[in-house]
């Protein structure tokens, strides 16, 4: 079968099909699951912990690691702030690891605006 097409034709089918890619790889690029949430503010009425870990969660920036000298682990520990959010009930928490010569722990902490408290340990595993 052999199929007869004039300039203009070929001209409008190369127009149409580079459209049509156009429009198909838009719709191929990924889109994130969730929007991302803007970076809450910490509260600038919270006191600052006197555990040095939880002093640096409160105020360290997220994404960046912190050597640490923590007495309750004997030494330093590495600390990195992972997330920050606004929790339903209205408080600021993030979430952060730590790792010492022992062990590597995930951690979620929130601040009322008063003051910042551990809510839990999330993770722990033996180095």
């Amino acid at each position: 079968m052999h199929l007869k097409t004039t300039s203009s034709g070929v001209r409008t089918a190369i127009r149409s099909a580079a459209a049509l890619l156009a429009i198909s790889l838009g719709a191929c690029e990924p889109e994130s699951p969730v929007a991302p949430m803007p970076q809450a503010a910490t509260p600038q009425s919270a006191q600052v912990p006197s555990d040095p870990v939880l002093a640096y969660v409160s105020m360290g920036p997220i994404g960046k690691t912190a050597v640490i000298s923590d007495p309750a682990e004997g030494g330093d520990v590495v600390v990195v702030i992972n997330t920050q959010y606004n929790a339903a009930s209205g408080n600021i928490c993030r979430t952060y690891a730590v790792t010492s010569a022992s062990i590597q722990s995930q951690h979620l902490a929130c601040s009322d605006g008063a003051d910042w408290q551990e809510i839990a340990p999330l993770v722990a595993s033996n180095n």
